[in-house]
């Protein structure tokens, strides 16, 4: 056992002690909450790796099983499997459980060496660590990158935690860094703690593990990423990666120049709508923003929010996420009109094409009646029926926001929901404002509408580089939610190069609340993300 994993298996240390000893302390029944703390943060940061009932979740790094017991609760997993690799914490694990009457067979452990994850090639959905690597070799912990994409399945994430570079100068108020370091080069029995950077994360993962849809978010204290373990194929291969247009080295500086060479971000091989966060960008330019990501607070009122986005946008600057001209897309430079006219040669563009083009640079959206036919939606519509009427499950799938007899819940497995007699099925439906995600995974209907071509070309003219669909949802009415940015929820580098395609399955009037939109709201200032900041009258005011 290497040194470093020591502290970790102290076989005859009372779990008591060591539920104190590794949690720095922290009250025992605040324990609880720190771990939903921590799956509340994932689930904010990376919404779209969470995932669905009935899959394996892996914990790495499991201690005495209270993110795994939290994850149980929240993923409803098939397999709930804790990974560690000192064989007492696992007793001590059981233990805790057993001693809080946590009694669940998908509640598993594994004993590991460090170096080999005990699992087959593809047989893990989710791995999430948390609290946990920071204390490991970093010569183990990209081993283990390397570890978990072998067992992720072709469609899992991975999502970890880690400490971050701007956490050094805080941390060694506490654990002087000499002495930080001292301890490692003696092997002395405690806890060590590695920091990393943005950087070094993205190089690692991009360029050593050769992960996909890599997202790394890096905050005042802790540090954030997700990969998974393929990229999604491309709809329009005949498409080039990226548009030539003449006036692109005019934006970039000269040989001497910061911007004489594209971002890495701009040079990874992602698909148009890959996620990269802003974090990189914010430390580059000294500032940090101090989102949800660094410490376990208080809840705050979606008022407060609102208010703290404006106040640390305006100490910050103003605009966190930054606009440089070498990075902005096409339609957001002012010589987008020239672009239109060149894009017409080289794209073979149309008069319809060329409208839609400039209608989009104007106001930001464009509406494309009959893109989809009413043949796709009908199918699509009964299926959706189907879903509700079926007597057999549909394995994986989950309705969302579902008000049952017994209470609101946030996912019901469709297995739960067939078990309902026809009557409260249907009144369950009427009365609640239930939504599925992913359905396109379980639906041929929704795949035909996910994959059809009409709506890449759409989207891949807009581009100019081939675009691909990456998500669905789908809702039964409207959310009713406020004037709100997106775009702090999904975290985009280079901004602006997301675009949400909605599509109607019924007729829409005023009344049943059609989708509304900002002409132009993409060039408002975007505001830091911690919460999807809906824009009530003071922050109007302030943007």
């Amino acid at each position: 056992m290497h040194a470093a994993f020591k502290a970790w298996d102290r076989a005859s240390e009372p779990l008591e002690t060591t539920e104190s000893r590794i949690h720095d302390g922290a009250p025992l029944e605040e324990l609880p909450k720190r771990a939903q703390w921590y799956l509340n943060t994932l689930q904010q940061l990376f919404p779209w790796t969470t995932p669905q009932p009935e899959k394996v979740v892996l914990d790495v790094g499991s201690g005495v099983g209270y993110v795994m017991e939290a994850a149980l609760q929240q993923y409803e997993p098939s397999r709930m499997i804790g990974l560690d690799v000192a064989p007492s914490m696992i007793e001590k694990a059981r233990a805790r459980l057993q001693r809080d009457r946590v009694t669940d067979p998908r509640l598993e452990f594994l004993l590991y060496d460090g170096v080999t994850i005990p699992l087959p090639d593809n047989s893990v959905d989710y791995a999430y660590s948390v609290a946990a690597l920071q204390h490991v070799p970093k010569v183990y912990v990209y081993n283990l990158f390397l570890e978990i994409k072998r067992i992720l399945s072709p469609t899992g994430f991975c999502a970890i935690h880690l400490l971050s570079c701007n956490n050094i100068r805080e941390h060694s108020r506490s654990v002087p860094f000499a002495q930080e370091i001292g301890s490692q080069l003696r092997g002395d029995d405690t806890h060590w703690h590695h920091f990393y950077s943005f950087d070094e994360l993205l190089c690692v993962l991009a360029d050593g593990v050769k992960a996909k849809q890599i997202d790394i978010v890096d905050g005042e204290v802790s540090i954030w990423a997700t990969f998974a373990k393929t990229g999604p194929t491309y709809h329009r291969p005949d498409l080039p990666e990226e548009a030539h247009l003449p006036r692109a080295h005019e934006r970039v500086g000269g040989a001497g120049s910061a911007q004489s060479h594209p971002s890495r971000l701009v040079r990874l091989p992602v698909a148009t709508w890959q996620r990269l966060s802003f974090g990189r960008v914010l430390r580059a330019a000294k500032r940090i923003v101090r989102a949800a990501v660094g410490t376990v607070g208080p809840a705050r009122t979606a008022e407060s929010e609102v208010t703290t986005r404006i106040s640390d946008a305006k100490r910050l600057g103003s605009d966190p996420w930054p606009q440089d001209a070498a990075l902005l897309p096409w339609y957001d430079q002012d010589d987008w009109a020239d672009a239109i006219a060149a894009m017409r040669g080289s794209h073979k563009l149309d008069d319809s094409d060329a409208a839609m083009l400039r209608k989009w640079c104007e106001e930001g959206y464009v509406v494309v009646p009959g893109l989809v036919g009413t043949e796709l939606i009908d199918a699509f519509v009964g299926e959706i029926d189907d879903v509700w009427e079926r007597s057999n499950p549909i394995a994986g799938l989950a309705v969302s926001d579902v008000i049952l007899d017994e209470g609101y819940r946030v996912h019901v497995p469709h297995a739960d929901l067939v078990r309902l007699d026809p009557e409260q099925r249907r009144r369950i439906r009427e009365v609640s404002n239930w939504r599925i995600g992913e359905y396109h995974l379980y639906s041929r209907a929704a795949r035909r509408i996910f994959d059809h071509p009409p709506i890449s070309r759409i989207a891949s003219i807009i581009f100019a580089r081939r675009a691909e669909p990456r998500y669905s949802l789908m809702f039964s009415k409207g959310t009713e939610q406020g004037l709100h940015q997106d775009t702090c929820v999904f975290h985009i580098f280079p901004r602006n190069f997301m675009m949400g395609v909605w599509i109607a399955c019924e007729d829409i009037t005023h009344e049943s609340g059609p989708l509304e939109y900002y002409p132009g709201f993409r060039r408002v200032q975007q505001l830091s993300a911690d919460e999807p900041p809906y824009i009530g009258p003071r922050a109007k005011q302030a943007l």
